[in-house]
């Protein structure tokens, strides 16, 4: 997945006055969906304050995609 250089969360964080942004990335689960992975990263210094992984079923995707 992608990842955050520390050098764009301080140029991220001072742009717009943030503590703290959200970076998250995706793949493909197969048949079962898409694998979803979240981080809550601390701005001044890259740290990872918080983070989670969760599955999206594949027929919500779909939905979703199709409206």
């Amino acid at each position: 997945g992608d990842m955050l250089l520390s050098s764009e969360s301080k140029e991220i964080s001072q742009r717009q006055n943030a503590t703290a942004v959200v970076v998250g990335s995706d793949t493909d689960g197969g048949t079962s969906g898409v694998c979803v992975t979240v981080k809550l990263v601390r701005a001044l210094d890259g740290v990872v304050m918080s983070a989670t992984n969760f599955m999206v079923d594949r027929k919500l995707v779909i939905r979703i995609i199709n409206q």
